[in-house]
């Protein structure tokens, strides 16, 4: 029976899918350790703590004896992975507790964020850690594009890179149709927070100038720059150009994310962007920026849509127009994105990937968005 122990400072709803995969294996049992339960802002725009497997063990790192417990987990049949290990004090302190045992020890983790003065501290910090630290880590498994060029960057030997990512079991998807008669519908789906770029966005929407009868923005979700950005695009509100809602939860975020025409993601910074990858999963096109860690994945086929250059007000203008006067995509090609995505990035077919890298079977598999099916 091969033991792993994820350590996240929450339950990440990105790696569910995936950790569910792992336990429902035979040979495999999974621990989640984690400094908190979901809350606030995560818990306002849909994560939820109750889409894990039962078999899943859920431990929570706050609790005296579970820190002691988890360190004693140090035999060489042990694995360990830990996200969020640089910046949460638990996590950090299991990775320490770990540190001479003969256990597996790998990190899944996202790039850092490199906007603003912080951002080259935090790279500077980054590699300081990984040369005082990284001796004791088999690998990285680094999320998406950004992740894969971050870590490299830091110094991590490039076989230490593993290129991964968020993966989802195509089955948990709902089937939803587009209404038909309705304008081209464009959707921003997440947190309303500067860094999602919605300031560029609306730039560009502004450029665009045209009539709701043609196309509309939705804007799904909530944050501290939502009131500014209303008073900004009154105007468009009032003729219905641009709409404002609410977040909700999971199933109903999927729902809207199938019916929409296109989803738009122009993040200034995203470790991997996962309305992107559950849009492609649903056979949803996007427009997303490099700055989006799962930028690669839309790059892997002309069908999955178009990336952009972050804070490119103009690129993003002209992508978005193509995509209204190409109009909605067909059925037939919404079913191409949902097989070619759902095939090659589930969460099965990542645990393989995943296994292999684990076990040693394998030094350099390319990333499995290098590897989509045509």
């Amino acid at each position: 029976m091969m033991r792993l122990t994820f350590w996240q400072p929450i339950p990440s709803m990105h790696q569910a899918d995936f950790l569910n995969a792992i336990a429902g294996m035979e040979d495999f049992s999974v621990t989640l350790a984690t400094e908190a339960e979901v809350y606030g802002d995560y818990q306002q725009h849909g994560w939820q703590s109750d889409v894990f497997s039962p078999s899943i063990e859920q431990l929570r790192l706050t609790k005296s004896d579970v820190m002691e417990q988890l360190i004693q987990r140090n035999s060489e049949e042990e694995i360990h992975v830990f996200s969020g290990f640089f910046s949460h004090p638990l996590v950090w302190k299991g990775f320490h507790g770990l540190k001479s045992s003969p256990s597996k020890r790998f990190a899944y983790s996202e790039a850092f964020d490199p906007r603003g003065w912080k951002g080259p501290l935090r790279r500077l910090k980054a590699m300081a850690n990984w040369k005082h630290h990284g001796k004791q880590l088999k690998g990285v498994f680094a999320v998406g594009g950004r992740g894969v060029d971050f870590f490299r960057s830091i110094k991590v030997p490039r076989h230490q890179v593993i290129p991964f990512g968020y993966f989802f079991n195509p089955d948990s998807f709902p089937r939803v149709s587009r209404p038909e008669h309705r304008p081209f519908r464009i959707l921003f789906i997440g947190r309303i927070v500067p860094l999602k770029g919605l300031d560029k966005l609306l730039a560009a929407w502004t450029r665009l100038n045209l009539s709701p009868n043609v196309a509309f923005l939705e804007l799904m979700g909530d944050g501290p720059i939502k009131n500014r950005l209303e008073k900004q695009c009154g105007f468009l509100m009032e003729s219905g150009s641009v709409v404002f809602s609410e977040p909700v939860q999971h199933d109903a975020a999927r729902e809207a994310i199938a019916s929409a025409d296109l989803v738009v993601l122009p993040s200034r910074c995203d470790g991997w962007g996962a309305p992107v990858s559950e849009a492609l999963h649903l056979g949803t096109p996007v427009i997303c920026t490099n700055r989006c860690g799962v930028a690669p994945i839309v790059e892997a086929h002309p069908e999955h849509g178009i990336v952009v250059p972050h804070d490119d007000v103009e690129a993003l203008t002209v992508a978005i127009q193509g995509a209204v006067y190409a109009g909605p995509y067909s059925e037939e090609r919404r079913e191409g994105i949902r097989n070619r995505v759902g095939q090659g990035l589930c969460a099965r077919r990542a645990v393989g990937y995943f296994i292999n890298h684990l076990t040693g079977r394998t030094s350099a598999l390319p990333a499995l968005w290098e590897t989509l099916p045509t």
